[in-house]
């Protein structure tokens, strides 16, 4: 009875920690990086939206030079003069996570407001880097043609220093 009861104990004891070890997945932290940045940035809440972000100056293989103060500064700066011309993220939908020969993919439907309506851009692709233990969008793009429209530059985690910045 002793028996039965300690393991009774060391399976609820697993139970538990797999509950509250949960959340820390990979999954589910890529998945709430990019609710985060989607959710602020259509409600317009850019600095909280910018938290959820990777930002990198060079190429996505090489650590960053900019510090996320700045890349923020200017994620924000470009998200906002992109609304003035009249195009913002208004929606999205069917997130999909899924892991592909070991790494993890993620696409989206997002809804973008321009020239006065709304089109959905289908099966962009998510690019998330990891940064002090937690996941960040770093990169999104859409496959459908070779040119990398404002909202999709505008989105991405990818700054560029200015000369005064620099």
């Amino acid at each position: 009875m002793r028996k039965i009861a300690g393991i009774v104990a060391l399976i609820a004891v697993i139970v538990i920690l797999a509950a509250f070890a949960y959340p820390r997945t990979d999954r589910y932290q890529i998945a709430e990086a990019a609710k985060g940045v989607f959710d602020h940035a259509i409600e317009g809440e850019y600095a909280e939206a910018a938290e959820y972000v990777y930002f990198f100056d060079g190429p996505t293989d090489v650590e960053p030079s900019i510090s996320q103060a700045q890349g923020k500064a200017l994620w924000i700066e470009r998200i906002r003069a992109l609304e003035e011309e009249g195009i913002s993220l208004a929606g999205y939908e069917d997130l999909s996570i899924e892991r592909d020969d070991g790494i993890l993919k993620a696409t989206v439907d997002l809804i973008i407001e321009m020239d006065g309506g709304q089109t959905v851009r289908e099966n962009v692709n998510l690019m998330f880097a990891e940064r002090n233990g937690d996941w960040k969008l770093q990169h999104l793009e859409e496959l459908r043609n070779d040119a990398v429209e404002a909202w999709e530059q505008a989105l991405s985690g990818h700054v560029q220093r200015t000369a005064e910045a620099g």
